[in-house]
């Protein structure tokens, strides 16, 4: 079995090692999007000395799991309304598929609900017969959206979040039986992130976010559409490429590569938590979660003139790493610990001050001889803490079941959630609302 597999592979580098040193960009200190200590929960502390940070880690290194492979439910499949059960290249047969009524779900077979969608599932187990779910997310998609549209930004913070479910059967009220396997349940986790807590939903309306106030138009308040909802906190580093296709404006000016290096040697090196890095430079998005690095210094070079760097920089130093990312899978009803994996070999200066500190960094076009691989680059980086399960979708309280126990109990997930209070950084402390757990 093989993962899906959309990715276009982009070969930027043209020059030998040898002539990095005429060829690189001079190199720079990441700008106020790019700060890696912003991009830091609470309870992380930001390590700069070089010295001082791993050349290699995993997530899985501080014994916690591996995110999870998975399909991002394509948009041009029928997203989460997919039958994927007994179909493992299920073309767009969602959108023609016959949704049953409660007299025809008690006559049919096991084989049959169990063949069923997420989406349809979910509308059963609440005895919602008119699916709305199910119709919900078929008219927001079509046969003729973009190969690349899905819900990767819900599949990864959610393989990141919660350990791989296990298959569980319910009952709905009507007596109506019901197995959900892996996928399903990380089907409808995956649309809980990508659509139901995001700062935007499915069909556009704002969830929460800042707005001009209304009294003040100098001022920026917070606000959320639902009050009784808890949204996740929300990290981003870097921006995203708006051109079509790929632009040169984009190469390389997506992210500062020192403040990359800052956040996943700390992240990963330092805590073993993953986050989410959108592997495309381009106007695409392909959200992957981080599995690990593996860095090697290539080269070292001592500064002479000042505008060549940063201020504070007396050296720079040139970094090859091979970032592990997940990638995508097949849908399966029974959990599936093997995770697919992906490189993308990354070349880059970084600055160092007097005491080692990364203080700048720029990318470096080039031809890696040892590896015989060309450089490549990356696009933003984003993380999204842990959500409790509320509103329609508590029903995922029952639906959600692990080998780690610890995942059931919010409180109990500090290395995978901070304070609630980290999201509302911005917003004077009268205004955040009083969540009791």
């Amino acid at each position: 079995m093989k993962p899906y597999v959309f990715k276009n592979t982009i070969l930027l580098g043209v020059f030998f090692i040898a002539q990095l040193s005429h060829t690189q960009a001079h190199a720079q200190q990441w700008n106020e999007g790019e700060d890696p200590g912003k991009f830091l929960y609470s309870d992380e502390r930001l390590e700069t000395n070089f010295d001082l940070l791993k050349t290699s880690s995993r997530v899985t290194t501080g014994g916690g799991p591996a995110p999870w492979s998975e399909t991002f439910w394509p948009a041009k499949q029928g997203g989460i309304a997919v039958r994927y059960y007994h179909h493992s290249e299920p073309g767009d047969a969602a959108f023609s598929a016959k949704h049953y009524s409660l007299v025809e779900l008690r006559n049919l077979k096991p084989d049959q609900l169990k063949g069923l969608s997420p989406a349809e599932k979910f509308d059963i187990l609440k005895s919602n017969y008119d699916y709305p779910l199910t119709n919900k997310v078929l008219k927001t998609y079509s046969k003729e959206s973009p190969f690349w549209w899905g819900i990767c930004h819900g599949w990864v913070p959610a393989s990141i979040n919660y350990p791989e479910p296990e298959p569980v059967t319910v009952k709905n009220k009507d007596g109506i039986t019901i197995e959900f396997g892996s996928s399903d349940v990380k089907a409808l986790i995956s649309y809980y992130y990508a659509w139901e807590v995001a700062a935007v939903d499915q069909v556009g309306n704002q969830n929460w976010g800042f707005k001009t106030d209304s009294v003040d138009p100098s001022k920026q308040v917070y606000f959320q559409r639902d009050p009784q909802m808890v949204y996740f906190i929300y990290r981003q580093l870097g921006n995203r490429c708006n051109r079509d296709g790929f632009h040169p404006n984009c190469k390389g000016s997506n992210m500062n590569p020192a403040a990359f290096h800052l956040a996943i040697a700390n992240l990963v090196g330092r805590y073993h938590r993953s986050f989410v890095v959108n592997v495309d430079p381009t106007n695409q998005v392909w959200n992957q979660p981080v599995l690990g690095y593996d860095s090697e210094v290539l080269a070292t070079r001592k500064l002479k003139r000042a505008d060549e760097a940063s201020h504070e920089a007396v050296e720079k130093i040139l970094v090859s790493t091979t970032l592990w990312y997940v990638l995508e899978g097949y849908p399966t009803f029974e959990s599936n610990e093997h995770v697919y994996k992906e490189t993308k070999q990354l070349l880059y200066w970084l600055e160092l001050d007097k005491d080692h500190n990364i203080v700048g960094g720029s990318w470096s076009d080039g031809f890696l001889r040892k590896k015989d691989k060309r450089t490549e680059y990356i696009g933003f980086a984003w993380r999204a803490s842990r959500v409790p399960f509320l509103g329609e979708f508590q029903v995922l309280n029952q639906l959600y079941k692990s080998k780690i126990d610890f995942v059931n109990a919010y409180a109990a997930s500090r290395n995978y959630t901070p304070g609630l209070r980290d999201m509302y950084f911005e917003v004077n402390s009268s205004q955040i609302p009083t969540y009791n757990w």
